[in-house]
């Protein structure tokens, strides 16, 4: 299937600010579930941009601009090639053991009531990949993907007192209860034709954080490797994901993680378009 993305963040300063840097993880990379068409980055500023790798293997871009800035807008905008693979990841990057995504985060913190959950969901079953087929139903059923999501990211235990969760608090909620199971599990985050933008607000003074466009979750399987879980549809990934990114939670994850010098961003607009096609066949 070929996926086309759009994608257009706008960040607006009350006081234009002396400088800011930008750390950008909005380019995918291949692997034999994505093959990138056409990718391109841009921005509305003077500025310098280096091209790397964060810690988790992840294409990130640090952004340097100098002031004084009133506005910035980053746009990303390409095709990817997917293909079906089940939900099952091959050909990643992979920097660490996957004993490393056991770790908790403040964000994926089980407490007693996510570990009850995990625990009932997973009763009487001993495969792990059974254990988490049914972990994704019972979650899907509990919590419903909210329409409208909060200024901040939930962590995984306040999303399941909820009747309704973004697709970030999902995947933490759904993390959370995976790693007391003793199975380790990381955040995706990235693109589906279906995905609505949730755009982020400063969480400190001097910095501003955007929420990814959809997000999911992926556990490692002895036999399989990694594999995805979307809590947010109660599937397993199919050929309309586009995977950006991944780490220990949201934090690792975002597409755009800003440091200012001056005051937090007032507004961050984000529009964006994730369209579907089927490729054309040559004759």
């Amino acid at each position: 299937m070929r996926i086309g993305i759009h994608h257009e963040i706008r960040f607006g300063f009350d006081a234009p600010v002396k400088s800011l840097v930008q750390s950008l993880r909005l380019t995918p990379r291949n692997h034999e579930g994505q093959h990138i068409a056409s990718w391109r980055m841009d921005v509305d500023a003077d500025c310098r941009l280096k091209a790397s790798e964060d810690a988790f293997g992840n294409l990130t871009h640090v952004l340097n601009c100098d002031g004084p800035i009133d506005s910035l807008t980053v746009l990303v905008a390409g095709e990817v090639e997917t293909f079906d693979t089940a939900g099952v990841l091959r050909g990643t990057v992979e920097r660490f053991p996957p004993e490393l995504f056991l770790r908790e985060t403040p964000v994926t913190a089980a407490d007693a009531a996510v570990r009850a959950f995990a625990d009932d969901a997973a009763a009487a079953l001993l495969d792990p990949l059974d254990q988490m087929h049914a972990l994704l139903a019972r979650l899907h059923h509990r919590v419903a993907l909210a329409s409208s999501p909060p200024e901040d990211p939930m962590p995984g235990q306040d999303v399941l007192w909820g009747p309704h969760g973004t697709a970030v608090g999902l995947a933490h909620l759904f993390i959370a209860a995976a790693r007391h199971l003793a199975v380790p599990a990381r955040f995706v985050a990235g693109y589906v034709p279906t995905a609505e933008g949730e755009s982020g607000e400063p969480d400190a003074p001097g910095q501003t954080l955007v929420l990814p466009a959809h997000a999911w979750a992926e556990v490692y399987i002895g036999r399989l490797g990694w594999v995805g879980f979307d809590p947010a549809t109660g599937l397993c990934p199919q050929e309309t994901y586009v995977r950006i990114a991944a780490g220990l939670d949201h934090l690792g994850a975002a597409p755009i993680r800003i440091a200012q010098h001056g005051a937090a961003a007032d507004t961050v607009e984000t529009r964006i378009r994730v369209t579907s096609s089927e490729p054309q066949v040559q004759l």
